[in-house]
């Protein structure tokens, strides 16, 4: 099977992208959104560390599965930064088998522009560049994903502007660094794994 960094991988009855390749190993996002799900069941102040979503990739999604698929995925210790542009803490590393990408992932996984490690901001026509919330360039179509047909945004598990929101890209790829509320039900799951070839 085709391990290149874009390519296309089916693991566990799903459809994937590959983003990385490393030494016997492949990081895989899945290459739709798989289901809409709060990034945490209520509001307030919540890291990945504590979340709900965090908790259903690693348990139930995980679950489904099969034992020798399970046996293929890599338990990950993940680094989860502050927010470089708000500087809302972003929490402690975490061991994962399933995640979600961070800011730093979006923008290096998809064009390595290091735009976001450069603050290189967007905003409305009406918004200073400095100002502005959102991370877009020439590689925000690369990271648009559907579900059904249509484009929700989907969760990424940095934080945002506050401590109660949580980054996400939007349905034309753009990222957007301060985030919304992290109880929104109606953004997409991306997940991630790493997985051994």
């Amino acid at each position: 099977m085709n391990c290149t960094m874009g390519s296309k991988y089916s693991f566990g009855g799903y459809d994937w992208r590959v983003l990385d390749v490393k030494s016997g190993k492949i990081l895989l996002l899945s290459e739709n959104i798989l289901e809409k799900r709060a990034y945490h069941d209520s509001g307030g102040n919540i890291t990945w560390g504590e979340c709900t979503l965090r908790q259903y990739l690693n348990g139930e999604f995980f679950n489904k599965f099969n034992p020798a698929d399970k046996n293929r995925i890599i338990k990950k210790r993940l680094s989860n930064p502050d927010n470089s542009w708000c500087g809302t803490k972003g929490g402690n590393d975490t061991d994962d088998e399933v995640f979600v990408l961070n800011l730093e992932e979006a923008d290096r996984y998809f064009g390595n522009s290091g735009d976001y490690l450069n603050k290189k901001r967007t905003g409305y026509s009406s918004e200073k560049k400095q100002h502005g919330q959102y991370l877009s360039n020439y590689y925000d179509k690369d990271r648009v994903a559907t579900l059904n047909g249509v484009t929700p945004w989907w969760w990424l598990r940095s934080p945002g502007y506050y401590s109660n929101n949580a980054a996400i890209v939007n349905g034309h790829g753009v990222v957007d660094v301060f985030g919304y509320g992290v109880n929104n039900s109606d953004m997409g799951v991306r997940p991630a794994l790493w997985l051994t070839r």
